[in-house]
């Protein structure tokens, strides 16, 4: 004898509640794991903000260096001329 289709409906709903408490869980350690990497984004930034400072006050060091070496170039060609008079 041939089963009746609404003893199956039953088990159909039951299987799909089943699939949907599934994807809720893998959606909550989704969203878990994303709130990890969006702390850790937040802390490159930072770190990326604080880096490029800090090569600016390098870039500004070494230009005052070369100017400093500049003159000392200019002073020491200056001394080391042979006198003209």
């Amino acid at each position: 004898m041939a089963r009746d289709p609404s003893d199956a409906t039953p088990r159909v709903l039951q299987q799909i509640q089943e699939t949907l408490a599934d994807h809720g869980r893998r959606l909550g350690g989704l969203e878990h794991r994303l709130d990890g990497v969006d702390r850790r984004l937040d802390g490159l930034d930072h770190l990326t903000q604080e880096v490029s400072g800090r090569v600016g006050e390098i870039r500004t060091g070494m230009m005052t260096a070369l100017g400093y070496l500049t003159h000392a170039d200019n002073r020491h060609n200056e001394l080391s001329a042979p006198s003209t008079t």
